[in-house]
């Protein structure tokens, strides 16, 4: 037997070194591997739907009478303001006034100042006014009242819930503290992650306490099914594994009664066999939440490169936390960190030329927020630093120097800005830095139905790259009962680096340029209705030339064309 390996082992070694070469040469171009092929199937850009302003109550407005005796107001004496703001915050507030006549109706001006000023901080039981007071010195007293809460809040559960009362208690005991004022920010903060478990909602209102003069909260809550999930078909598929998928996935939302979720995710084509379980689990009731998932992956080559029986497989495990540091209706900043392993093969012709295994680490940051700059506008944005290693159990032969330690940044911003009500114009760039050369399951690929459209799935796969859209969606006037429907015109821009350090003959295509440019533009139509069906199509169109041709001038699925069509149809459940 040890006869029998020591003379196959040379052979397979040659057969490696004169395969490897023809994969990724010119006539090919850089076909993708097992490490590809699994970044493919990771989370992309999506368009945020949300462009109204949450509604919010409005601040109170007051329009004084000129007429009626003035009083020169010399200073203010603030009472009961303890607990809420700080007494220097209202004397700023009310600083304009001094050393100015004010009558009795601008007096109760300044209350109302006070009132949206409280409101501001979160207070919104919160009330200030003028009591019985000689005002002749000009020293005006103004005493702060503040409605407490009596410990209590109230959940009001459908038979259809089946979180259990302990863990809604135990996230609304921040909310509410006997005899303390109640507090809108915190109480928000407790109602937004109710509504945050899978399935929830929950809605707050105030009523009369069991101590005299205290607040209760009350809380209806209610929970969706415990399945959901969705099934697609699109041909965003890679060439060589077959365009066309079929995908499903199914939640089970909150099994247990802790506001868990496990999901089951497949993707099936011609060359490709994806399976994901995913599950997330609360833990305790801050909104700090633990994940893990595990996803399975095999292939083969097809078309072009069916007689090499280019075959692989790939796994990956991950663990993560994720905590919300903000959580509002108007702004939100959630914090994370993951641990992923990976385990990848490839072999041709059954012999393997690659045998890998990833580990990482990733700290990350994202949130949203609202604002009203030149109208109404909605913005996202994340930022993650990535660390680890990789393991080659088959000689590098790709002399990539990928091999050992490796880390890099990613990040991200998004601008949805509202220009009419049936207008909108969506920004968005993203980018990818590395110190070094990459294995190919981390690089950024600029290609795709989620980035530069006109090109394909797997063209332009760097170490490191940006990526600009730009989409102007218009809502076509069509009756509420019939759907919505979308119509975009777009532009995509992006630049990559092939690899950070290059090496002799690393940059296989026509031009030899290691950095460069792709650009496209089209059109989208997207219907959607009643929120269960979708159905999105995209046209694209190149501009200009792909510097990252091949010697034939064809692009990564040996094709030079310059249109592209995208499909997906997606059905919830």
């Amino acid at each position: 037997m040890f006869f029998l390996c020591r003379k196959l082992f040379p052979g397979m070694i040659l057969w490696s070194y004169l395969l490897f070469p023809v994969l990724n040469s010119p006539l090919y171009g850089a076909q993708p591997d097992a490490g590809q092929l699994l970044r493919e199937q990771q989370p992309q850009r999506q368009l945020p739907q949300r462009t109204i302003l949450p509604e919010k109550e409005r601040e109170k407005e007051f329009r004084a009478s000129g007429a009626g005796v003035k009083i020169l107001v010399k200073s203010y004496r603030f009472t009961g303001f303890e607990s809420l703001v700080q007494e220097s915050e209202l004397q700023k507030l009310l600083a304009d006034t001094i050393g100015k006549e004010l009558n009795y109706d601008e007096l109760k001006g300044q209350l109302v100042r006070i009132d949206n000023y409280l409101k501001k901080n979160g207070w919104i039981l919160a009330e200030s006014y003028l009591s019985e007071q000689d005002v002749n010195s000009g020293l005006i007293e103004i005493r702060l009242s503040r409605s407490v809460s009596d410990g209590n809040m109230v959940f009001n559960r459908n038979k259809r819930v089946r979180l259990c009362p302990g863990v809604l208690s135990g996230i609304g005991s921040d909310a509410v503290q006997s005899g303390q004022a109640i507090n809108e920010r915190k109480l928000e903060r407790s109602l937004l992650l109710i509504n945050d478990l899978p399935g929830m909602s929950a809605n707050a209102l105030l009523d009369y306490g069991a101590v005299q003069g205290a607040k209760k909260v009350v809380v209806d809550v209610a929970e969706g099914s415990l399945l959901t999930g969705a099934v697609w078909e699109d041909n965003y598929g890679n060439y060589f594994t077959g365009r066309q998928r079929s995908s499903a996935m199914v939640n089970i939302n909150d099994a247990t009664g802790c506001g868990d979720q496990l999901s089951i995710i497949g993707t099936l084509s011609d060359g490709l066999r994806i399976g994901k379980l995913y599950y997330a689990y609360p833990l305790g009731s801050n909104g700090l939440k633990a994940n893990i998932s595990y996803s399975q992956m095999s292939y083969k080559m097809l078309r072009e490169l069916s007689e090499l029986h280019v075959k692989g497989q790939g796994q990956i495990f991950d663990a993560g936390l994720s905590y919300p540091l903000v959580r509002s209706r108007l702004s939100n900043v959630t914090a994370s960190g993951l641990f992923e392993y990976k385990s990848l093969s490839d072999t041709i012709l059954g012999v393997d030329i690659s045998d890998t295994s990833v580990n990482s680490y990733t700290l990350g940051l994202k949130g949203d927020f609202f604002d009203q700059f030149l109208g109404e506008g909605y913005n996202t944005w994340n930022l993650s630093v990535t660390g680890g290693t990789v393991n080659e159990g088959v000689a590098d032969l790709s002399l990539s120097g990928s091999q050992g330690g490796f880390d890099y940044a990613k990040m991200g911003l998004n601008r949805l800005q509202s220009i009419s009500r049936q207008v909108n114009l969506n920004l968005s760039w993203s980018a990818q830095f590395a110190s070094g050369n990459l294995h190919s399951s981390e690089k950024f690929c600029l290609g795709g139905p989620y980035g530069v459209r006109a090109y394909p799935i797997g063209e332009a796969s760097g170490d490191a790259g940006h990526l600009f859209n730009v989409d102007l969606r218009f809502k076509l006037p069509v009756p509420a009962e019939y759907g919505t429907v979308q119509l975009s015109g777009f532009y995509d821009a992006g630049r990559i680096t092939t690899h950070v350090n290059p090496w002799p003959y690393s940059i296989l295509t026509a031009t030899g340029k290691n950095q460069y440019w792709l650009q496209g533009f089209g059109v989208e139509v997207q219907y959607i209705y009643s929120g269960r069906l979708n159905l999105k199509g995209t046209w694209a169109h190149v501009i200009g030339e792909n510097p990252g041709r091949n010697f034939w001038g064809n692009n990564s699925e040996l094709k030079s064309d310059s249109d592209r069509f995208w499909l997906v149809a997606t059905l919830f459940f």
